[in-house]
């Protein structure tokens, strides 16, 4: 992507997330906290968690080479009929057959630099997994549990100075497409007898009414049409959730892999932490994460900044972890469509 966005004559600008404080909390207490020199942040990790973090930044690093064969495969035009030829190709398909809990168990708990492994895992690693994927170790396998380590290991993070949504535009120009129907929504995918596809599809156009209701985009049918026919049609994007109905195209008694999904809804509210919830009188500095066990309502509470003065509103002190005037976020595991919640 970084080199994409350099070809189409962008600017990548590199965020520097490396300073950021962090504290872990087990639902009853904090475990593990930074906030002091980076001298003391480095001995507190060793003193908790060993060099686990380092070893697993390796693992993490290696996966990360493997797949970046991808792209010279690519360019070599090798194709792949399945996920799991793809996978093999690249050395990776094992990691996907367990657990990222047994993974980091296996490979951690060897030799004799184990020290601090089951913290790790249970706490940092644990965290981690919980903030990208608001998932437990043990429900996700390893290659995603290095996939999601891996900003952490490598903590390089850029952003497009023109927009991150000039990229997907500078593509599809670059690409000199015959056509491109943006807020068209694909309804089904139709064979014919010819061995062509037909799609049925309706124009869509925001609703500003539905924006000031909701405060998010929803879309309003204009037409309905039919575009085609074509010799081949790519769906990318998830079957389960796109609505999309294949017609004749499968013969009658097959039927699609369901495939569970993990939502993840993310939490913006005004106000600031209670200390009394966390029982400390204090809190530390930064972000807080929570273990993987944590029976806690959200899976990181991250500040987003100054909101404006709020002063004249009255504050709570109840057990309530949020009182005051600052803006926080939180993830909370909810089965349902993902969604922003606001809060007073």
């Amino acid at each position: 992507v970084l080199s994409l966005a350099k070809q189409l004559g962008l600017t990548p600008v590199q965020g520097d997330d490396t300073g950021d404080a962090f504290s872990i909390y087990d639902g009853s207490s904090f475990v593990f906290s930074q906030g002091g020199s980076q001298l003391q942040d480095t001995f507190a990790v060793l003193r908790r968690y060993g060099i686990s973090p380092l070893r697993y930044k390796w693992l993490a690093e290696e996966m990360g080479k493997r797949f970046g064969r991808i792209y010279k495969l690519q360019q070599a035009g090798q194709v792949y009929d399945t996920p799991q030829q793809l996978l093999e190709a690249l050395d990776l398909f094992n990691v996907t057959q367990q657990s990222a809990a047994d993974y980091m168990q296996a490979h951690l708990s060897r030799g004799l630099l184990h020290y601090g492994f089951a913290a790790f895992i249970e706490e940092l690693a644990g965290a981690v997994n919980r903030i990208n994927y608001n998932q437990r170790n043990r429900g996700m396998n390893a290659l995603a549990g290095l996939v999601s380590y891996l900003p952490a290991a490598q903590p390089e993070v850029y952003s497009i100075k023109e927009g991150n949504a000039a990229l997907p535009r500078k593509l599809a120009a670059a690409a000199k497409l015959q056509a491109l129907r943006l807020g068209t929504a694909v309804q089904a995918v139709q064979l014919d007898a010819s061995g062509q596809y037909t799609l049925q599809a309706v124009q869509t156009t925001p609703s500003t009414a539905a924006n000031k209701v909701a405060g998010e985009q929803s879309l309003q049918p204009l037409a309905d049409e039919a575009y085609g026919p074509y010799d081949a049609v790519v769906i990318a994007t998830p079957l389960e959730g796109s609505g999309i109905k294949l017609q004749g195209v499968l013969p009658p008694s097959a039927a699609l892999p369901l495939r569970k999904y993990q939502s993840t809804v993310t939490s913006y509210v005004t106000g600031a932490l209670n200390p009394s919830y966390f029982k400390v009188k204090a809190l530390p500095a930064g972000d807080i994460f929570v273990i993987d066990s944590a029976a806690t309502p959200f899976s990181v509470i991250a500040s987003k900044g100054a909101v404006p003065d709020v002063s004249s509103s009255s504050s709570s002190s109840s057990s309530s972890g949020l009182d005051g005037c600052q803006a926080a976020e939180g993830q909370q595991q909810q089965q349902q469509p993902q969604a922003t919640q606001q809060h007073s």
